[in-house]
This record gives C-alpha cells, sequence and structure tokens, in this order.
C-alpha cells in the first residue's frame, strides 16, 4: 500500500514537473523599441510567479510578482522599460520564482534577441546556480549571490566618488571635528593607482574662511559648515585640511565591503571607513556602520588598553530617541604592536540582516548583533565613506581616554583653541610621519548565503 502510495505521489510530481517545463517552452520574450515584455501562460498548474530581469548581467529596477487568481488562463504579462539600447543577438536573462500547487521552483531563463525582436530560448541555469542575495542597490533590484557589485581601483578618475566639502569645526558636541574637508589636490589625489587622502596642517594669513563649493546639506547649519567666517583670534581659525569621498550614485543595502588600505598615522587623526546614510539631511548624524583607527602612537583608554594606532575598531553607531549616540565597538590590535599605517591591509565588513561582521586580513575580530542598530540600520541603503579626520567628540570621548593623555576637553568653551595650541606644539606635528591615507580598492558583493 505505501509503495502504491509513493508510486501514485512520483508520477504526480512528474506530472507537475512535465507541466511546467511545457510553460517554460510557451514563455514569450519579445524587444519592441525601448520596451521588453515577457508573457507567461497561466496553466491552472501555476500559482505565483516572481519575475526579475537582466540584460548583459546588469540588473534592472523590474521585478513583478504574479499570481494565478481562480485558475485563470489569461497570459501573465510583464513589462520593462530599457534605458541602454539592446541589440540584436544581446542576451536577456529572466530570473523566476514559479510556485505550482506542490512545489517551488526557481530557473534562470536565457534569451537572445532576433532580428525582428523576438526572442528565442538559449538555455537554463540549474538551480543550484540560480540564487537571488538579499542585497539591493540603489532601491532597484536583487542580484546574484556572491556577485560583484561595485569595483573601484582609483586608476583614472573619480567619476564614482563625490568629495565632502564643509567643516564640522563649529558644530555642537559631540559631532565637532576639528577639520575642513575640501576638494583640491593637497588633500585628495590619485597617485600609483591608489586615492590619498591627505591631512594638511593650514598656516592660515588672513582671518577668513569661505567654502565656496560647500556640500552642506541643511540650510541651517550652512553659516557654520561653509561660512564665510571672519574672527580675530587666529586660533579660532580652523587649521586641519582634510578630505572624505563618498560613492556615488552608488549605494546599497546589505552586502560585503572589501577594502585594500593603508592608514594615517599622527596625533589626533583618525582614518576611517563608513556606512553613511546619504538620504540623512546631515550625514554626520545618525546611525552608521564604521571601521577605524586613531593615529596616536600611544594612546589608552580608561582601563589602559592600547587604543592608539596599533588598534583596529569595527562599530556600529545608534542615535537613541533623544539624540544620544551610543556606539557598539570591538577591536582588534596587531600582535606585534605595529601601526595599521605601516602596512596594507584587506578591511572587510559584512552587513546583514542579522548580524555585522568585521574583519581585517580575512581575521574575524568581531560582530553585532544588537536588534535595535540592526533595525535602524535596515531603513536606509548606504553610501561607502572614505575619509580622515582629526579630533572630534565621538572619534576621542573625553570620558574614554586617559585624561593625562589629551589636554584638551571637547566640551569646553576653548577646545578648539587649546586643540590648536595642541597641534602647534613641535612634539605632536613631529607625529604627523604619515598624514594620509591610502586607498588601493574598494569592492562590494552581494551577500552569499550564510555569509561569514
Amino acid at each position: 500500500m505505501a509503495k502504491r502510495s509513493l508510486l501514485i505521489f512520483m508520477i504526480y510530481l512528474l506530472q507537475s514537473i512535465g507541466a511546467f517545463e511545457i510553460i517554460k517552452e510557451r514563455v514569450e520574450v519579445t524587444k519592441k523599441g525601448s520596451e521588453i515584455t515577457v508573457k507567461i501562460p497561466n496553466d491552472s498548474v501555476l500559482k505565483s510567479v516572481f519575475l526579475a530581469v537582466e540584460f548583459s548581467d546588469q540588473c534592472t529596477a523590474g521585478f513583478k510578482y504574479m499570481v494565478n487568481n481562480n485558475n485563470s488562463t489569461e497570459v501573465l504579462t510583464y513589462t520593462q522599460n530599457v534605458i541602454n539600447e539592446l541589440k540584436e543577438n544581446d542576451v536577456i536573462r529572466l530570473l523566476g520564482v514559479f510556485e505550482t500547487k506542490d512545489q517551488v521552483i526557481r530557473e534562470s531563463l536565457d534569451y537572445k534577441i532576433g532580428v525582428d525582436g523576438n526572442c528565442t530560448l538559449q538555455h537554463t541555469v540549474p538551480e543550484n546556480e540560480f540564487n537571488l542575495s538579499e542585497t539591493y542597490v540603489n532601491y532597484k533590484c536583487t542580484y546574484r549571490r556572491g556577485q560583484l557589485i561595485f569595483e573601484e581601483y582609483f586608476n583614472e578618475s573619480m567619476s564614482q566618488w563625490l568629495n565632502e566639502v564643509r567643516t564640522l569645526w563649529y558644530s555642537a558636541v559631540p559631532f565637532q571635528e576639528l577639520v575642513v574637508y575640501t576638494n583640491d589636490r593637497e588633500t585628495c589625489e590619485l597617485k600609483n593607482g591608489n586615492l590619498l587622502l591627505k591631512a594638511k596642517w593650514n598656516n592660515i594669513t588672513q582671518q577668513k574662511l569661505h567654502l565656496l563649493d560647500c556640500t552642506s546639506m541643511v540650510q541651517s547649519d550652512k553659516k557654520n559648515e561653509c561660512g564665510p567666517f571672519f574672527l580675530t583670534v587666529p586660533s579660532l581659525i580652523p587649521s586641519i585640511f582634510s578630505a572624505k569621498v563618498y560613492s556615488y550614485p552608488f549605494k546599497f543595502k546589505y552586502g560585503r565591503v572589501e577594502i585594500r588600505a593603508r592608514f594615517a598615522l599622527g596625533d589626533w587623526l583618525m582614518p576611517y571607513i563608513m556606512l553613511q546614510d546619504r538620504e540623512n539631511m546631515n550625514i554626520d548624524l545618525g546611525s552608521h556602520i564604521r571601521m577605524y583607527a586613531r593615529g596616536n602612537l600611544k594612546l589608552q583608554d580608561n582601563n589602559n588598553n592600547e587604543i592608539g594606532a596599533e588598534t583596529l575598531f569595527g562599530s556600529a553607531f545608534l542615535m537613541d530617541q533623544s539624540d544620544e549616540i551610543i556606539e557598539f565597538r570591538h577591536s582588534f590590535s596587531n600582535k606585534d604592536a605595529t601601526p595599521l599605517a605601516y602596512d596594507f591591509h584587506n578591511y572587510t565588513i559584512i552587513w546583514r540582516r542579522d548580524k555585522i561582521i568585521f574583519k581585517i586580513d580575512g581575521i574575524t575580530f568581531g560582530s553585532i548583533k544588537n536588534e535595535d542598530i540592526l533595525k535602524e540600520l535596515s531603513t536606509k541603503e548606504r553610501v561607502i565613506a572614505l575619509g580622515l579626520t582629526a579630533g572630534g567628540g565621538l572619534n576621542f570621548p573625553d570620558n574614554y581616554i586617559l585624561p593625562e593623555q589629551k589636554e584638551f576637553k571637547n566640551d569646553q568653551p576653548n577646545a578648539a583653541t587649546k586643540f590648536v595650541e595642541t597641534i602647534m606644539k613641535n612634539e605632536t606635528q613631529n607625529t604627523w610621519k604619515k598624514p594620509y591615507m591610502e586607498i588601493d580598492y574598494v569592492k562590494v558583493y552581494a551577500l552569499d548565503a550564510n555569509e561569514q
């Protein structure tokens, strides 16, 4: 009896699979002008279809979920407009999830465009090669797991990046940073296939600062972030110029970021890699993911732990309902106490829905699973930001660093003046052995299954 039941089930399953094969062969794909049309016969065996489209291995904004209502025999139709021109013999790939009455079938179907616009089925990709990732890019599409979705080698241009131009010198604590971000070759330069972000001590000759190409996004903050500033006390003019760039138009949610870089070295400098929300009107506020190191050769926290140039941090910042910033962090220190500025290292951030993983040179040194920060970060796509800053309440917190190692206090009215006086001391300037951050490449991959 059991054998007979199994035989009946296998016959039914084969009939379902066979019915789907018939449906697959009857799918019609046509190109007319800039429009692609897909028609799927709505056989009674078919319950629903999720369909996405790729052109020449590039995702599009299109996907559609279609349901067979009441076993309708009407044709299921999906239309997608094409921005880039498609020509004869170009390949269109349909990524589909087909739900029948007793199973879910994943298929990838390739169609070659004919001279008349009708497309011919080429071959199918086995299910184990067709795996959609949960990664999103510019809110437009889902990529295959492990697919390279962004890369930059900094060989010739900065066409995939924008410079931030503004100062946070006059921002409120703890968001104050004692630096001016500019867009010129003295602070941001392509050299020998690397991007250099350079901190420069600016000898003020006149008491004026005006950033004409300022990128401040908050109208009420433009005066404080862009100028013009006319001050009578030289030490209150921002004296350190540096650079920060962010990916544009590329932004994403969930993925693996790999960056090969060499960090900067110098007291009170801080090189960083950041995943930020560009849509936030003030992108330095709010929650974000960060990897960073402080440039001080010798710096300790209140427990006498080394937190200077040899220590890498992987963290996530959460702004709570009272606008307080909470940092969830992990750290990694070289066994031989070598500053990260001495060599290139591979820095990896894996941003998953259920956790954030940090790696250096393939070694995992921390993961964040806090539900509040994960939920907050999941609300927005993020840009990749690369920067070199100086000072700052979030970067060098008063309640975290040994008091005797930090002469200036972030919350004092004369904090900026004290900072400048500290930097102007010969012993501090002499620590700026390498006041620049070098980036070799940036790559982003769609999340693979169980990415670790």
